[in-house]
């Protein structure tokens, strides 16, 4: 993948929106001192020189290999800072022109099931993804794990783990909610839109995979706020969301690109049923990136 540059964030108004969040010497010198920057290294902030042309000659700096930081890292702690800017957001985990995924990936898994037997195949379907990611030769996925999930822990989730896959497990309605848990386990269902607007609280995420039953009905609702996302219009039986669990996050783990993974995972599902299963993946925000 090839590395940022002052260049390409000047191009790509990158440039543009840190000379304006970042406008004054203060916010700048904070936003810099948190990455490990000798500030005696800086050209000085100020005088003459407006916010834009000084983040230009930061980032040549930087760029120039002064620190012991990249111009990655200076945007994923800008986007930190205003995690719902949509431009910081799309370079904060950026990809390689052909639309394959960073050497790591982060994903967050969140199950939810509000009856027992709801929960116990759960599990085997975390399972599955851990096993899946574990086949990686070519790429690490970090799995992350969101057990039980109610309504108040899906912001608190996102913030938190800033995934670069959110996988929902668990169960839909033909309506469109998602079915979380309430405190004491019952159904708690979260509208399509409700879910939406969540992903643009964050400032989305590059992929969201809607492992359940009729959500892929809503996928132009989720796909706003999402690099790409992936869910099935119909009912999803349980052995045919744990093989596309299975298969997908094996191809990622063996270097597939997005597009690769997804074909691979749906041809796999397609294995052990009569008819072509109905899964779809519809790329959102993130088009010129993703595939």
């Amino acid at each position: 993948m090839a590395a940022l540059t002052a260049g390409r964030l000047q191009q790509d108004g990158v440039l543009r929106v840190l000379a304006e969040l970042y406008a004054d010497p203060l916010s700048a010198e904070l936003l810099l001192r948190g990455l490990g920057a000798d500030l005696t290294r800086l050209p000085p902030f100020g005088g003459s020189q407006a916010p834009l042309g000084h983040w230009f000659r930061i980032c040549l700096t930087i760029e120039h290999g002064a620190f012991g930081f990249t111009l990655e890292d200076l945007v994923r702690a800008a986007h930190r800072d205003f995690p719902s800017n949509d431009l910081l957001g799309r370079y904060a985990r950026p990809r390689a022109s052909d639309g394959t995924p960073d050497d790591r990936l982060t994903v967050l898994c969140l199950l939810a099931g509000p009856r027992e037997a709801s929960r116990l195949q759960l599990r085997h379907e975390f399972r599955t993804i851990e096993e899946a990611a574990r086949r990686g030769r070519r790429r690490t996925l970090d799995i992350r794990l969101s057990a039980a999930t109610r309504r108040r822990d899906l912001l608190p989730a996102l913030t938190e783990h800033k995934p670069d896959v959110l996988h929902f497990g668990g169960h839909g309605s033909p309506d469109g909610h998602l079915l979380l848990e309430g405190d004491d386990g019952s159904v708690a269902p979260v509208r399509a839109e409700a879910l939406g607007a969540a992903l643009d609280a964050v400032g989305g995420v590059p992929v969201a995979v809607l492992n359940a039953c009729h959500l892929g009905r809503y996928l132009d609702v989720v796909r706003p706020y999402v690099g790409e996302v992936i869910g099935s219009p119909a009912k999803l039986d349980d052995d045919d969301a744990l093989a596309f669990c299975r298969d997908y996050y094996a191809s990622l783990a063996l270097g597939e690109s997005w597009e690769g993974a997804f074909k691979q995972a749906r041809a796999g599902v397609g294995l052990g049923r009569p008819g072509p299963p109905d899964l779809r993946r519809e790329v959102g925000f993130r088009e010129a990136d993703a595939v």
